[in-house]
């Protein structure tokens, strides 16, 4: 994908978790499920669109010689680092800004993360299938 469609990619990875993050610190975390599931769902759909809209990019990838395997990858990459930082300026954050030292909100966090990079990696590999 374009370098364009990265930083869009990277910029919304890291709103999506630093704004969970925020929900999680001052929420209680029983009634912020919904609301998480909202914006993961939100940002699930706009990658697809981010997908959809660089499937001519995708298909000429595919015919100059890059896998769906070296695609999902390169996802995997992107998605996975810029999550991870976001998790760890978030923590960085209210360890130093707002001196709160919960390490049960970090794991829960990080577990929201993984879902959802699952989600994406999903979604773009079920993507692939119908552009390629």
């Amino acid at each position: 994908m374009p370098k364009k469609t990265n930083l869009s990619i990277a910029v919304l990875n890291l709103y999506t978790v630093i704004l969970i993050g925020m929900f999680l610190l001052f929420q209680d975390q029983s009634r912020a499920v919904l609301f998480i599931l909202f914006l993961i769902f939100i940002n699930i759909a706009v990658f697809t669109v981010m997908v959809l809209s660089n499937k001519k990019e995708i298909r000429i990838n595919f015919i100059v010689g890059k896998s769906r395997k070296k695609e999902i990858i390169d996802s995997f990459i992107l998605n996975g680092s810029t999550q991870f930082l976001a998790v760890i300026l978030f923590e960085i954050f209210s360890w130093i800004v707002l001196k709160n030292r919960d390490t049960a909100q970090t794991i829960h966090l990080c577990m929201i993360a993984v879902v959802l990079l699952a989600l994406k990696i999903t979604t773009l590999s079920v993507l692939l299938r119908k552009i390629i």
